[in-house]
């Protein structure tokens, strides 16, 4: 339970209903119903009440191991008005890189320990139903993840590396050595790879999107099938895509500044 909450108990189904949504703030691990009335301070029952109401409602997701934020949640979240500019930006840039290449083509942000998939254009020869607008994956083993990962703070860092990095194949990096290694090339090179660290058969190449101000607010890549797709042939295209939307997302803020200041 948040700091001020301790010592009152939410009487409103409103503030249950946050207690519960805050913890999942976090590690993004699923969470039991034990977890959840532990990080809560709530009563077992009125977790198990609660949440049961949630999934039913498609608000959490159940998985083996517990509960976790649905996709409904991030598709939700992915319509702010911020991440509704960046798509419209990057959506003519996502087309000519998917007219170029004819293989998938993703736009993410980092929404915690993890990758949010905020547009998608499937390739003509799709390989796998990994990944889905609205979805989320692991920072560490996707390409836009890593981008990502290395630009973000250094808490969030430290907190993605001290946790269990998920070896999802035998080429995932899954130790905290590897992957600061890993991500001061990134940051080196300005651009991440994806060498069949999420899943057998794809392989991927990111670069990061950035603000007018110059920080880092999402990752542009394309993704294809190991046997016939060669990332590193195609990441001088992925790199211009993302200056292209860097230039897209400085002059909406220029004329938007231009238009405030007539006014």
């Amino acid at each position: 339970m948040r700091s001020g909450e301790r010592n009152k108990t939410p009487k409103s189904v409103t503030e249950r209903t946050d207690l519960i949504f805050s913890a999942f703030e976090g590690d993004g691990r699923p969470l039991t119903f034990s977890d959840i009335a532990r990080r809560t301070g709530l009563p077992k029952t009125t977790v198990y009440r609660t949440v049961i109401q949630l999934a039913d409602l498609d608000w959490l997701r159940r998985t083996d191991r517990g509960f976790t934020l649905s996709d409904r949640i991030f598709r939700l979240v992915s319509a702010v008005p911020a991440r509704i500019e960046l798509r419209e930006a990057a959506l003519p840039f996502m087309q000519d890189l998917f007219e170029a290449t004819h293989e998938t083509v993703h736009l993410a942000v980092r929404n915690g320990a993890h990758a949010l998939y905020v547009e998608k254009i499937v390739g003509r020869r799709q390989v796998t139903a990994l990944t889905k607008v609205g979805g989320l994956m692991p920072l560490h083993c996707t390409a836009v993840g890593k981008v990502l990962l290395a630009n973000a703070d250094a808490e969030t860092q430290a907190t993605v590396l001290a946790a269990n990095l998920v070896s999802h194949t035998s080429a995932t990096i899954h130790t905290a050595s590897a992957m600061r290694a890993e991500l001061q090339k990134i940051r080196d090179a300005g651009t991440a790879y994806d060498r069949e660290e999420a899943a057998r058969g794809l392989v991927c190449v990111a670069c990061p999107i950035t603000s007018p101000e110059g920080a880092v607010i999402g990752a542009i890549s394309v993704a294809g099938g190991v046997q016939r797709f060669r990332p590193d042939q195609v990441s001088t295209a992925v790199r211009t895509a993302a200056f292209g939307i860097n230039r897209s997302l400085t002059m909406r803020a220029l004329r938007a500044d231009s238009t405030a200041s007539e006014n």
